[in-house]
């Protein structure tokens, strides 16, 4: 996925909260419960229907209906569950990796040299935010990309902080003192 250069060595990769995911995939479980609560009222509903189809055939119909709309969603879960597993922000002793995936077949590598960076600041909005202790991570470079945007990722702080020690190291690195 990443190629890493010689001497360089990964000192933490770090992904987005639980908790962002969870909220992605709230809409699903909702979409997943909703159609069982309608389909127990479908009888009364359309009894025209069962009557011309019959109560058997009209319910081996509505057991596929359903199977075919959870089979799609647990499809659309498990895009959703790749996309946030494969996001990441990779921390090395010479740069900074941001893996975003968009899709299945879409990813967009941006990568900074550590000694580009300018500025971290940590961005965290919202009640939930503040106790489940995640946030955005915008990450100031001199590069063509000025800033790197890592939303919804855990413990910003502890990022911050091991991002800016690895770039005081690689500055004391590329800059020995005589």
């Amino acid at each position: 996925m990443i190629s890493i250069l010689p001497g360089e060595k990964i000192i933490v990769g770090i992904r987005k909260h639980w908790f962002v995911f969870v909220l992605e995939i709230s809409g699903m479980i909702i979409a997943a419960v909703v159609p069982f609560v309608l389909a127990s009222f479908a009888e009364r509903i359309m009894p025209d229907i069962v009557a011309v189809i019959g109560a058997a055939q009209f319910e081996s119909g509505m057991l596929f209906l359903l199977a075919c709309w959870l089979i799609l969603l647990a499809m659309i879960f498990f895009i959703s569950f790749t996309s946030y597993y494969l996001d990441m922000l990779v921390v090395t002793s010479q740069r900074l990796i941001d893996i975003d995936q968009i899709s299945l077949f879409s990813r967009d590598v941006a990568t900074a040299p550590l000694h580009n960076v300018e500025d971290v600041k940590i961005e965290s909005i919202g009640i939930f935010a503040t106790l489940f202790g995640f946030g955005n991570l915008h990450i100031q470079t001199a590069a063509e990309t000025k800033e790197i945007v890592i939303r919804g990722i855990r413990r910003p702080e502890r990022a911050k902080d091991i991002i800016m020690r690895a770039y005081q190291e690689a500055v004391a690195r590329n800059n020995p003192k005589p």
